[in-house]
């Protein structure tokens, strides 16, 4: 590069480098992909649309991010109700990702529904609904919480312990 009297300039150094021209670290270049992330998942939400059964749908779409955003939707337009509906959906990522999202809420009516889908015929549900009442139940669910731990797939016994573990801790605080 030359300046406007042919004088040699020196190249001005990537933002993402250090005054040795590497980033040695990568911190720079980890900050830089972050933010671009961010920027990408705020601005990339899905088309849904509003209504619940359309909602239900889109919960159990194959693509991760779309059944995230509709499961979210749900969640912020129809609240609990609307994920007890989920429950009962045909589509069993659609079920288990409303065991997923019910960990938002709290109380014997969602304690109840949780219990009930620990009795799905699918791991996910069951995995998940374990996994709420984990993080969520009260003394109560331990039972099924105990069931689930004898489960035939692993992943739901594995889920029921750790769940196990956390309702108990929990509960003789």
């Amino acid at each position: 590069m030359a300046d406007g009297l042919g004088q040699a300039r020196p190249r001005p150094k990537p933002w993402f480098k250090s005054d040795t021209g590497q980033d040695p670290t990568g911190k720079m270049m980890k900050r830089a992909m972050a933010a671009v992330a961010l920027v990408g998942l705020l601005s990339c939400e899905p088309s849904l649309p509003s209504d619940l059964p359309g909602l239900m749908r889109a919960m159990g779409d194959y693509d991760m991010e779309v059944s995230w955003y509709a499961a979210r939707k749900v969640r912020d337009l129809y609240g609990k109700e609307g994920l007890f509906q989920a429950l009962k959906y045909p589509n069993e990522y659609t079920r288990s990702n409303a065991a997923h999202w019910l960990v938002h809420y709290s109380g014997p009516d969602v304690e109840q529904a949780l219990v009930v889908a620990a009795t799905d015929p699918d791991a996910r549900v069951r995995m998940w609904a374990a996994w709420s009442l984990g993080e969520q139940g009260s003394a109560a669910v331990l039972p099924t919480l105990q069931q689930l731990s004898g489960d035939p797939k692993e992943v739901v016994r594995l889920g029921a312990t750790e769940a196990i573990r956390k309702a108990q801790a929990r509960t003789t605080r």
